[in-house]
């Protein structure tokens, strides 16, 4: 029976295996290249690296953890680090790889914003049932994956047909004579940048990062505590009618991604969408 099943400390199940590997820094990355880079976003592969010094040294398979993010992934190939918030984590002999990863990715633990969240994750407690069992209860989860990968899929097929309707009715804009404005024209309010954190600031306030508008959809929990050197007006908080880009990121194919986010922030949380000086995590047409 599942109750009679022993609970062990996280410690006493999962080694922490990050440490003496080398990371990658995000203006690394690489569209293409000879290893996949592993980092704490949303996709599984976040760029490439030909630089064979940097692929991790851990027995695979193992599971990476987004310290920051709180995202887990799933890793049985050779890859990289990515440079910040990144955790290798390694389950002790006899234990299925497979099976802790699906249970940590059930866990609820406390969101503490973009701080780091590995001290938290360390207070669970892992039910083991016997090595056959874990690995019975992975395979049913995989299946449940696999549903909602199939179901993705299937929207991102909606997503092309409404851009082939589109077509259909009107052509390619390369091929009709229609008039041409600037997008700038069309907007309500200008295209802007986010507000940018200072050392020197006394304002504490939270920011959205790249990864909130560079995922499956718009991720909320991506977020970052900084502080402003004056509080930011009305206009750069969150809203939902806003559009949020990535305006430049190391991964080409990330460039122009978005999302309108899936509920406004009120400016008592204190949240925002902002650029970073080197990455530039993002712009919209009011909020950044």
């Amino acid at each position: 029976m599942k109750g009679a099943w022993p609970k062990l400390s996280f410690d006493a199940v999962i080694e922490d295996r990050t440490g003496g590997n080398k990371k990658t820094l995000q203006s690394e990355f690489a569209v293409a290249g000879r290893f996949k880079i592993v980092d704490q976003g949303k996709e599984l592969i976040a760029g490439y690296t030909d630089d064979k010094s940097k692929l991790c040294q851990v027995d695979l398979p193992v599971i990476v953890f987004g310290d920051h993010t709180r995202v887990f992934k799933y890793v049985d190939f050779p890859f990289c680090l990515g440079a910040d918030g990144v955790k290798v984590l390694k389950p002790i002999a006899g234990v299925d790889v497979k099976y802790v990863y699906h249970y940590l990715r059930q866990l609820t633990f406390t969101d503490a914003g973009y701080s780091r969240h590995f001290k938290y994750l360390r207070r669970a407690l892992i039910p083991l049932p016997p090595l056959d069992e874990q690995r019975r209860i992975a395979v049913r989860l995989d299946g449940v994956d696999e549903l909602r990968t199939k179901r993705r899929a299937a929207l991102t097929q909606l997503d092309l047909l409404t851009e082939a309707i589109f077509l259909d009715m009107f052509g390619a804009p390369s091929n009709n004579s229609w008039r041409r404005v600037p997008l700038e024209s069309l907007l309500e309010r200008p295209l802007r940048n986010g507000v940018s954190p200072s050392r020197k600031g006394t304002v504490r306030g939270t920011v959205l990062t790249l990864s909130a508008v560079t995922g499956h959809e718009f991720a909320e929990s991506a977020l970052k505590s900084c502080i402003f050197d004056r509080a930011p007006n009305s206009e750069h908080t969150v809203d939902a009618k806003d559009l949020l880009i990535c305006r430049g990121n190391g991964n080409l194919a990330l460039v122009g991604k978005g999302y309108f986010p899936s509920r406004s922030l009120p400016r008592r949380s204190q949240r925002y969408c902002w650029k970073k000086q080197r990455s530039r995590w993002c712009a919209s047409n009011s909020c950044c």
